[in-house]
This record gives C-alpha cells, structure tokens and sequence, in this order.
C-alpha cells in the first residue's frame, strides 16, 4: 500500500480469529483509500473465515454458471457481492492452466473489475467503488466479465483470420530465373534490344562456325568473256553487264 496500491486480492481463507494486528493492517488500508477484496471459502458454512470477516474487507462468494450461489460458496450477511466461480478458467501451478471452481476465482474476478472502475473513474473512493449503488454490484461484474470474454473472442477469431490470411500468400511462382526472376511474378523482366544497345560480346565458350562445304559459284563479268564470245551471243553480255 506504501508503494501505490489502491487494490489487495485475498484469494484465500484461515479458520482463527481476527488478530488486533490484522485489524489494523485493514484499518491503515482504508485510511489510505485502499479496497481490500476476499474470498468467502468454500465449506459452505455461515461461520465468517478470516480476512474475509475482519470489518472494512470486501467479502465475495461465489455464483454457478445458472445464477444462482454455488452450493459449496460460504454465505452470511458478511458477503456483499457474489462473482463467477465456476469452471473458471485461470493459470496453474503444475499445468499452465486449470479450470476449477471456488471462491478465490470469484474474488479475484472482483478486484479486477475494482480496478478497471478506479482507472475509469479515478476520483471515486475505495468505500464508494464496493458500494452496489455507485461502484460495483453482481450485475457490474457480470457485465464486465461477459465483456472481457466477448473481446478476447473478437480478438482470437482476428488472429485466426490473420494467420489464414498469411497461409495463402505464398512465395511467387519460379521464372526462368528463379523465384521471383525474369518470367515469373514480380520480377524483373528482360529489356528488349534498343538502337542504343550494346552488342553482346562473344564468350570465350563460343563455339567456332564450320567452315560450309559448299562453296558458292564464283561470278564472271562480261569483261572476262572473250570479244568473240561477246559479239556471237549478246544476251550473255548483257547477263553479264548485270551481275556484280
């Protein structure tokens, strides 16, 4: 309390009587606005358990999944608020997490919401947070908890949708180069040849042209056609004038 504390959970139950010393821890609680929220027990017993019973503690029992007190919940006119404390679902200590039943869930169950109502209104008192009429009541704490539960399913069916949004986006097809080269989806494909290209040098693996064995004719003038030939056959010379 010394450090900032404005809410103290007391999630458990002792079977003695309240000391001078445990009453005036709680009375140094309210002194500095502090709410101090316990659970009942679960012997279901009117016999008040301490903390619970010391004067100045918010005593909780417990309520079934139909509304109604759990049949294991302590009861008295000492208890002023019931909470969820059924199939509660919270960390373990063997196993990461537990589902189980008791009043110490319900009673921490309402200091959580203590402490969402002190954020949200930060100029309401201790004494007027655990008030039914101006801070919490039954009806508070299952709204609150119906809405955490409802915004953690919000959030989980987010999450999933995410996760099977990113399955589907895999990597893009392979091109001719590779996964995302030339060709293939979002990568770069080959410039075309411009006026301005450069040539492509040959490579030193470049295979050499074979020579053909077929030679082409060589061309004949009709400057190296004799003059008789010339003068009997006329249409040569002029073949000849058109060849190169």
């Amino acid at each position: 309390m010394d450090h900032g504390a404005k809410i103290v959970n007391m999630s458990f139950e002792e079977y003695t009587e309240t000391s001078p010393d445990e009453q005036a821890a709680v009375d140094y609680a309210r002194k500095h606005d502090v709410l101090i929220v316990a659970a009942s027990g679960n012997s279901h017993s009117a016999i008040p358990r301490t903390p619970a019973a010391v004067p100045g503690i918010l005593a909780v029992g417990a309520m079934d999944i139909d509304l109604t007190v759990w049949k294991y919940s302590n009861y008295g006119r000492h208890i002023k608020l019931l909470a969820p404390g059924v199939h509660i679902r919270s960390a373990g200590v063997e196993d990461p997490y537990r589902l189980a039943n008791g009043t110490s869930d319900s009673a921490a169950y309402v200091s959580a919401a203590a402490a969402l109502l002190r954020s949200k209104f930060p100029n309401l008192t201790a004494g007027q947070i655990a008030k039914g009429d101006q801070g919490m009541s039954t009806g508070v704490i299952i709204g609150i908890v119906g809405g955490a539960v409802g915004l953690l399913v919000i959030i989980l069916v987010v999450v999933a949708l995410i996760a099977k949004k990113n399955r589907r986006k895999g990597p893009p097809p392979p091109g001719p180069g590779g996964y995302g080269g030339p060709g293939g989806p979002g990568g770069f494909m080959p410039q075309p040849p411009g006026p301005y290209q450069q040539p492509t040098a040959p490579g030193p693996y470049q295979q050499p042209t074979a020579p053909s064995p077929y030679h082409p004719l060589p061309t004949r003038s009709s400057r190296a056609l004799p003059a008789r030939t010339r003068r009997l056959h006329p249409h040569i010379h002029q073949a000849g004038n058109a060849l190169p």
